[in-house]
């Protein structure tokens, strides 16, 4: 998503924004003969009892340098836990598969803060060597899904930074890759195969090596987008990229081969200035932040190509500069940032169409509330 401080500014203009059998005994020769055992398989295993999880929203604050904690009710309502400290112009919020840590990207500090988890309350704890040194203005983070490996889009530098994720969650750098200007938005595949990253007006595919040499990125090819895009994600099948335009207003698909290589793109209408893109967690709708008209745009996923059917009627109204969107793991409520409002609007969403409907009151948040990443943490 295109939040750094030169474009907030062109937003600002832009909206003016994962046997054995029972032994049969046998008889010798003037033994008397027993009825032979039939053999039986051993009882099945059960399967492991599912891991009891609470689920947490984080919101980044971007004026006040914090993240502020919620709890997620069942009823899908906002209770708030606490704030901790981040760095200047937090964007971000990334957690690790694991649910142990939490890492947010400041974007005026260059820099990544670290944190644990408290599964039975969401609170974070500053890493003991944290923070953690970027390039310039960093954006957003993406954690590999084996919990390995993270990349962050640094949007100045034109590059990704690449770090090991040590047991402990300390960082460890490794290779930066030049990917071009004004990077941001980043995703991976389901498999975790390929990473792509937009920059300018491209999206890139990158192979990632988990083998020889873990985390490394090569390129597999790029496709143009058309001018400037704002994010990017991807379809849950993995055949489709999903990049929106922050000048266009518009959503670009492009179908991904068995290779990791992007086609060309195919425009699907947004909103002004859209640039965060949200797939729903079971994989059936996607949510575009359009900052401009202060809108959320609905598309419902075709679950063969990939591709983006609107929903009607229009786009949903929010509250001013919409930041991101996210949608709880039950997909049941969406969760959507206002910046100049300095809140969290909530919605519960129609599993049929994907349509928002709004849930109570905006919720406070800090100072430019912008980004927001909603999770289950295990128990």
């Amino acid at each position: 998503m295109k939040s750094s401080l030169s474009r907030r500014a062109a937003l600002a203009a832009l909206s003016s924004g994962l046997f054995s059998l029972a032994g049969c005994g046998g008889t010798q020769l003037g033994e008397s003969t027993a009825p032979t055992p039939t053999p039986t398989s051993p009882a099945p295993t059960p399967a492991p009892a599912p891991r009891a999880t609470r689920t947490y929203a984080y919101v980044t604050n971007s004026g006040s340098g914090t993240v502020s904690i919620y709890h997620v009710s069942d009823g899908g309502a906002l209770i708030h836990v606490g704030e901790v400290d981040a760095g200047r112009n937090v964007l971000s919020v990334a957690i690790h598969p694991s649910g142990r840590f939490a890492y947010a990207v400041n974007d005026g500090d260059n820099t990544v803060s670290a944190y644990t988890i408290e599964p039975a309350t969401g609170m974070l704890t500053p890493h003991p060597t944290g923070p953690f040194v970027t390039g310039n203005q960093p954006q957003q983070m993406r954690i590999h899904p084996t919990g390995k490996f993270a990349y962050v889009g640094n949007f100045a530098d034109g590059t990704v930074s690449v770090y090991s994720i040590e047991n402990d969650g300390r960082l460890t750098a490794g290779d930066t890759v030049d990917v071009g200007t004004f990077p941001s938005g980043l995703a991976f595949d389901p498999t975790g195969g390929f990473l792509f990253v937009e920059s300018d007006d491209r999206v890139t595919s990158y192979a990632v090596n988990t083998d020889s040499n873990p985390g490394e990125l090569t390129l597999v090819n790029s496709a143009g987008t058309g001018g400037l895009p704002g994010d990017v994600a991807i379809a849950p099948s993995g055949r489709s990229a999903y990049v929106v335009g922050l000048l266009t207003g518009e959503v670009m698909v492009h179908p991904i081969d068995a290779s990791g290589a992007l086609g060309a793109g195919t425009s699907v209408p947004a909103g002004d200035s859209s640039h965060a893109i949200t797939i729903d967690p079971l994989g059936q709708f996607a949510y575009v932040a359009n900052f401009g008209d202060q809108t959320i745009s609905v598309y419902t996923i075709d679950q063969g190509d990939g591709a983006l059917l609107p929903s009607g009627p229009g786009a949903i109204a929010t509250g001013p500069q919409p930041g991101s969107v996210a949608i709880s793991p039950t997909g049941q409520f969406a969760y959507v940032t206002s910046r100049s409002e300095n809140s969290v609007h909530v919605f519960t969403v129609n599993r049929t169409t994907g349509r928002l409907q709004p849930l109570g009151a905006p919720v406070p948040a800090g100072t430019g509330a912008f980004g927001i990443t909603v999770v289950g943490i295990p128990q």
